[in-house]
């Protein structure tokens, strides 16, 4: 265990409204071996497709149900890592998900929490 290798047979949701960004998110992770990547463009979407994922990238700021809305039904199932433009706060804290990243981050960062969300 404790090994920094890559995570195997692994699935992410990616759910981000911004399809630039959700297509960055997906390029970065397809240099995860093992990993598979699923998307979602909205909440309900995002609900939907969770059941197959390990790990969910979710944004915070989504149409159809938001974020916090996402992780609230989620119930803290399956690790989340947030990337929002907006900062922890009441609705949505680092306590809450296993890595809160303040928008714009780089791939390095991103990568990492992903690693460590599916560890």
């Amino acid at each position: 265990m404790g090994d920094d290798s890559e995570p195997e047979g692994r699935t992410v949701l990616v759910v981000e409204d911004d399809a630039d960004l959700l297509g960055t998110y997906e390029v970065w992770l397809a240099g995860c071996e093992g990993v598979t990547v699923r998307t979602a463009l909205d909440g309900k979407a995002a609900l939907a497709a969770a059941d197959d994922a390990d790990a969910l990238v979710l944004d915070r700021q989504l149409p159809a149900l938001s974020g916090p809305e996402v992780l609230e039904r989620l119930d803290g199932d399956r690790p989340v890592v947030v990337v929002s433009a907006y900062r922890p706060d009441a609705h949505v804290g680092e306590d809450d998900v296993a890595a809160y990243l303040v928008k714009p981050v780089t791939r390095d960062r991103f990568l990492d929490a992903v690693r460590r969300a599916l560890s």
